[in-house]
């Protein structure tokens, strides 16, 4: 059974018991598929050193958003627990 949940942050989506924000999956997900294609068409190219960069540009983009996650996470925290 899937349920849906409106949260100020976005539409989180009931499976299982466990809330999934859907829109981050997919945003990570995308891109890992792009980073990967750039890769391929780089390396196929022969520019390793530049496709090494690209991975090293989504891995940090990643990075990136997930830190955003955690701070929003953080934040929620706090207010539940009324914390300063």
């Amino acid at each position: 059974m899937i349920s849906t949940l409106n949260s100020p942050l976005s539409t989180l989506y009931i499976v299982g018991g466990y809330a999934v924000q859907v829109e981050v999956l997919l945003r990570i997900a995308g891109v890992g598929l792009l980073v990967t294609a750039i890769c391929q068409v780089l390396t196929r190219a022969g520019r390793e050193e530049i496709a090494t960069l690209a991975t090293v540009a989504g891995i940090l983009l990643v990075l990136f958003i997930v830190v955003n996650l955690a701070g929003e996470l953080i934040a929620q925290v706090q207010a539940v627990f009324h914390l300063s």
